[in-house]
């Protein structure tokens, strides 16, 4: 009876825990911003004079593709599908940095995830305020 108790409270705790997490999730969710209709982008493009929606995001997805291959370097034998997604915070600085890979290439995934380190970022803006801005782009297959 005892014994059935305790894992009754640690199942009650565990799915408590499992709720809260999501709560947050969703709530840090509310704070990120496409970087597509970022006021002030946190990397520098030359994309600003573009009005249509969809060729400002390939411009972006292009500008920031081709800033990650210069600190990885294009020779790279990698026959494949990478993405990179990572957020740049109000402070400048990239988070949540994951990449996806079809097949995965852990060594080049963890390539990728350094070379944010050295992107040049800075602070992006959302309707003139400080945002944390989403930032997306497939890296391979390289398109030219």
């Amino acid at each position: 009876m005892i014994k059935k108790s305790i894992i009754i409270i640690f199942v009650t705790l565990i799915s408590a825990e499992v709720c809260t997490s999501q709560q947050l999730q969703k709530l840090n969710q509310k704070d990120l911003k496409h970087f597509s209709i970022a006021s002030e982008l946190p990397f520098k493009n030359n994309c600003s004079g573009i009005s249509d929606d969809k060729k400002r995001t390939r411009c972006l997805e292009s500008e920031l593709r081709n800033q990650v291959l210069e600190i990885i370097g294009k020779e790279t034998n990698y026959d494949g599908e990478m993405h990179l997604y990572f957020t740049v915070d109000k402070k400048g600085n990239p988070i949540n940095i994951g990449t996806k890979g079809f097949p995965s290439d852990p060594k080049l995934e963890k390539k990728l995830k350094e070379a944010v380190f050295k992107l040049d970022l800075r602070k992006g803006k959302f309707k003139g305020r400080k945002a944390n801005i989403r930032c997306y782009t497939r890296v391979f297959p390289i398109e030219i």
